[in-house]
C-alpha cells in the first residue's frame, strides 16, 4: 500500500486530491490533514510514502509559511517525495534542485488530476523506497539481535572507556549483511551500479573516479582512476599519509575493445568483461550521463598532488564517483597484474611446448 499525506486546508481541493489519487494508484491510501502543524506531528510519528503539500495555510502570509515548516519536517525526519501543489510559484527553501524527483512543483488547476498522474507515475519508485526502508530496518534489528548476546563479556570494557565498540561491531555486521543481500539477489546488477554517486564524503578510496575540474564530463580523457591504496588516502590528524595520488588516465572504450581481439563480433566481449583487465585496459561503464563509457589505461600513469583534488576553486580535479566493493578490489588486482609482473627474458617457448607434449604423451597409460 502507498500512503500519501495530503496537506491542504481547502476542503474541496483536498477531497478531490484524495479521490483522484486513490483512483489512479492501486492500493493507495490518502490521509488528508488541513492543519499544517498537525501534519508536521503526523510526519514525526507515522510513516508515509509521499506528501502532497500546499505552500500556505489560508492566505499567503510571508512570516507564517506553514508549508515551509512541513517541508523541513519531511527533510529532517523522513525521506520521501514531496509534491508542492500550489497556486503560488514554488517558494520553499529547496534542499534539492527543481528537477530533482524528490521535490516536484505542480500549479493548481481546475481539474486537479495532474497530482494523481504524477503519483501514479512515481508509484513504482515509492514501492522501491518501502523495500529499502524495510530491508534496512530488518538488517539493523538482526545485527543487534546477533551481536548483543556475544558482547556480554565485553560489557565492562565498553563501560570503561570504549562506548563506541558496540556501534562499530554492529555497523560492520550491517555492512556485511547488506553486501550479502546484494550478492544473493535474483536480478543481475546493472553495470553502472558499481559506482557510488556522489562519492563517499571525504573518504577517499582506491578506485575513485576523478574528473578534471574544467573538463568536459562527456569526454573520457577528462577522467582518472585512483590507484593509491585506500589506507594511504585516509585522513589522519588533518592530513593524509601521501602527498601525491597515483592515478591512471582514462580514454575511449575503443582501445579496450581492440585489445580483446573480438573484431566486429562485439557479442564475444562477455568473457573479457569479467576479466580484471585486458591488455592493460579496464572497461568502465557509463553512468546516466554523469560518466561516459570508457577504459582506464593502467600503463598511462600520473601523480596528482593531494592539494589539487577537492571541491574548492583551486582544485584541478573533482571526485566524480567512488567504486563499490568488490569492483574496487578488482581494479586493485588489475593494477597488480600489470605493475607487479616480474620482467623475464624471451624464451624458446616452442621448445618448451614440445617438452610438455612429450611428457604428457609418456604419462598416458599404455593400452
Amino acid at each position: 500500500m502507498v500512503r500519501v499525506l495530503v496537506v491542504e486546508d481547502e476542503e474541496g481541493v483536498a477531497t478531490t486530491l484524495k479521490d483522484t489519487i486513490e483512483a489512479a494508484v492501486r492500493d493507495a491510501e490518502c490521509i488528508v490533514q488541513a492543519d499544517f502543524d498537525k501534519a508536521s506531528v503526523m510526519l514525526r510519528n507515522e510513516v508515509f510514502d509521499a506528501v502532497v503539500l500546499d505552500q500556505f495555510e489560508g492566505e499567503k502570509i510571508e512570516p507564517n509559511n506553514k508549508g515551509q515548516q512541513v517541508w523541513r519536517t519531511v527533510w529532517d525526519i523522513q525521506f520521501m517525495p514531496v509534491v508542492v501543489y500550489s497556486a503560488v510559484e514554488l517558494e520553499l527553501d529547496q534542499s534539492f534542485p527543481r528537477n530533482h524527483p524528490v521535490l516536484t512543483y505542480i500549479a493548481k488547476g481546475p481539474e486537479h488530476d495532474a497530482v494523481a498522474k504524477h503519483i501514479a507515475l512515481i508509484a513504482p519508485y515509492l514501492l522501491q523506497l518501502q523495500m529499502v526502508r524495510d530491508e534496512v530496518r530488518q538488517v539493523v534489528k538482526g545485527a543487534l539481535i546477533d551481536v548483543t548476546p556475544r558482547i556480554s563479556k565485553s560489557a565492562q570494557e565498553i563501560s570503561n572507556g570504549k562506548p563506541d565498540q558496540l556501534a562499530r561491531i554492529v555497523r560492520r555486521r550491517i555492512a556485511a549483511r547488506m553486501d550479502l543481500n546484494t550478492i544473493l539477489t535474483d536480478s543481475k546488477p546493472a553495470p553502472w551500479e558499481q559506482y557510488i554517486v556522489p562519492p563517499l564524503d571525504d573518504q577517499w578510496l582506491m578506485g575513485d573516479v576523478l574528473r578534471t575540474a574544467d573538463g568536459n564530463a562527456e569526454d573520457p580523457t577528462s577522467y582518472r582512476v585512483v590507484l593509491t591504496p585506500s589506507c594511504d588516502l585516509a585522513r589522519r590528524n588533518g592530513g593524509r599519509k601521501v602527498t601525491h595520488v597515483l592515478v591512471c588516465k582514462c580514454g575511449d572504450i575503443g582501445p579496450y575493445v581492440k585489445a580483446t581481439n573480438v573484431g566486429k563480433e562485439l557479442a564475444r566481449l562477455t568473457r573479457s568483461l569479467t576479466e580484471p583487465q585486458v591488455g592493460g585496459y579496464i572497461p568502465l561503464p557509463g553512468y546516466h550521463g554523469l560518466i561516459p563509457p570508457m577504459s582506464a589505461r593502467l600503463r598511462d600513469l600520473e601523480l596528482i598532488p593531494v592539494d589539487e583534488i577537492g571541491d574548492g576553486g583551486a582544485a584541478k580535479f573533482v571526485r566524480a564517483a567512488s567504486v563499490d566493493s568488490p569492483f574496487r578490489e578488482q581494479i586493485a588486482w588489475a593494477f597488480v597484474q600489470i605493475a607487479g609482473r616480474p620482467a623475464v627474458p624471451d624464451r624458446d617457448l616452442e621448445g618448451w611446448i614440445e617438452e610438455i607434449k612429450t611428457r604428457v604423451a609418456e604419462a598416458k597409460p599404455k593400452p
